[in-house]
């Protein structure tokens, strides 16, 4: 099975949703992914929590629920993207710098 690699960043939003961009080893430029958060709804202006996220590939538009959570203290990331039946899709790592998640994923092509 071949794995698929790539780098993203997200930025959160004053409601506590997220916008970010992504690139990866099929393809040849970034593009847009969004997520908005599920529950708990309250936002402490953290990247943790649940969020429904949406981006496109080959152009036909993907789903997936994406978790957040701390791995090591607050400035480093673990992120889990699933889809509708729970199974893993992508995992990741990120680090916090100037309230931007920067970092890296993998999942199977």
């Amino acid at each position: 099975m071949n794995t698929l690699g790539g780098t993203f960043f997200f930025k959160i939003t004053d409601s506590g949703n997220i916008i970010g961009e992504f690139s990866n080893s099929d393809c040849d430029r970034t593009y847009t992914e969004s997520a908005d958060r599920t529950l708990p709804h309250s936002y402490d202006g953290k990247f943790t929590g649940s969020y429904i996220t949406t981006w496109q590939e080959n152009e036909e538009p993907q789903l997936s629920h994406l978790t957040i959570l701390p791995k090591n203290g607050h400035k480093v990331f673990s992120l889990e993207w699933k889809d509708k039946h729970g199974k893993s899709m992508f995992t990741g790592e990120g680090i916090l710098c100037d309230n931007i998640l920067i970092g890296n994923y993998q999942g199977a092509k």
